[in-house]
């Protein structure tokens, strides 16, 4: 029976999943191993759960399981990781992402398999042109994500793709005229033109926050989130 991690170290594992390649290089070198993850639900999660605390407890009983969400925050102690990604500011802009794919169109199963479908097209884009970067809408963004979550299959299926993990960066955010990602948005959307698809197809897509993404350019700011690199 797997374990299950408890809701902090899950959502920060889920942050460090979404930059693949840090990933991998990071398990290697703090615990010498690749380390796969699945998603549980219902009573498997919880079943992972029990496993886990009974687990955490005799290794750490000093250390509670599960952080107490009533409690007061305290200051961080002393510590320092050796996981080198910055994994704080990740979880800042992984909030923002959860945000803008919270809306319940983004539980829709017809929405989703559309997705699915755009996603495919995205990682045939960068097959074929391994040289340039492009910015994904987010709807196929959250698809993209869902794949990571699974590290030995998206190790797999991105290598026979394009010969090497498939790298997501969601750190380029500077919307700047003539910056990295003004540039690389201007290029996925005549790269999917080219080939009869229309980047923005999916009404949803244009769907934007109102306090946690700047309105400058809605276009981008709107659709877009991440910036793919080779």
């Amino acid at each position: 029976m797997q374990s299950e991690a408890p809701l902090d170290v899950a959502w920060v594992w889920h942050v460090h999943m979404m930059s693949p390649v840090s990933y991998q290089r990071e398990c290697n070198e703090i615990v010498s191993t690749r380390l796969d993850h699945n998603i549980l639900i219902g009573d498997q999660r919880l079943q992972g759960l029990v496993k886990a605390r009974a687990l955490w407890e005799k290794l750490y009983p000093e250390e509670p399981f599960e952080v107490d969400l009533t409690a007061p925050v305290c200051d961080a102690p002393d510590f320092q990781s050796r996981i080198e990604y910055d994994i704080e500011a990740a979880c800042a802009r992984q909030r923002v992402f959860n945000y803008q794919v919270s809306l319940p169109y983004f539980s829709d199963m017809k929405f989703l398999t559309e997705a699915v479908e755009r996603y495919k097209f995205h990682l045939n884009l960068k097959q074929q042109n391994p040289e340039l970067c492009f910015v994904p809408c987010y709807d196929f963004d959250l698809i993209w994500h869902a794949h990571q979550l699974y590290p030995f299959i998206y190790t797999q299926d991105t290598t026979e793709i394009q010969g090497e993990v498939y790298n997501h960066n969601d750190s380029v955010n500077d919307l700047k005229p003539g910056s990295q990602l003004i540039k690389a948005e201007t290029v996925t959307r005549e790269k999917w033109k080219n080939l009869g698809h229309n980047l923005h197809l999916m009404e949803p897509c244009f769907v934007e926050s109102l306090h946690l993404v700047p309105r400058k350019n809605p276009l981008i700011t709107v659709c877009m989130q991440h910036l793919s690199t080779s």
